[in-house]
């Protein structure tokens, strides 16, 4: 294994983060540590603050998006179901008039040539509900997901107390500036 990797354990939730601009911060954090500017150290925690603003956004806009897939999902299976119920009364239809049918045809005439349409029948509508218990079992897998992301607890650690315990924060860090924007296309 290779010294950058962790072996995953259980079914730990785990969010995808870019690496560039971690390598970045990384390099960052290095200056600021040789150079020990004050100035510097501000202009990180800012963009740290940014780039943690921007990723709650997207976590939001996510938690959205899964949303309006859930309700599109519920509402597909809403009408699949009806479609369920329209095909079984077709098919009790088509039973009902065969067996009206058969009472002035010949017995074995109607039956080979109904009962392929019957199976027929019968088939879509298996396939139907195989179809309608796999859309609601992924409604279901996405219920948890949403269910598990909302109430998953957040393991980060407020920037002050990183900063204070290695020493670093100080009154001069403390300013009223206005967070700086940061351009991660560098």
């Amino acid at each position: 294994m290779v010294k950058d990797e962790i072996e995953l354990q259980g079914n730990d939730d785990y969010e995808v983060v870019p690496l560039t601009p971690l390598r970045r911060l990384e390099k960052r954090i290095e200056m600021m540590e040789t150079t020990k500017s004050t100035q510097n150290l501000e202009r990180f925690v800012d963009k740290i603050l940014d780039m943690t603003e921007m990723n709650q956004k997207i976590v939001d806009e996510m938690v959205k998006s899964n949303q309006a897939l859930r309700e599109d999902v519920g509402v597909l299976i809403g009408k699949m179901d009806n479609l369920n119920n329209n095909m079984n009364d077709f098919v009790s239809i088509i039973k009902s008039a065969g067996e009206q049918d058969m009472e002035s045809t010949s017995k074995t005439a109607v039956t080979e040539a109904i009962t392929p349409l019957i199976d027929k029948m019968t088939e879509i509508t298996k396939g139907t509900q195989e179809g309608n218990e796999a859309l609601a079992e992924t409604l279901e897998n996405i219920d948890k997901r949403l269910k598990r992301m909302q109430s998953a607890p957040t393991n980060a650690k407020p920037v002050s107390s990183i900063l204070a315990r290695r020493g670093m924060m100080g009154s001069q860090t403390q300013s009223n500036s206005p967070p700086q924007q940061f351009n991660t296309r560098q």
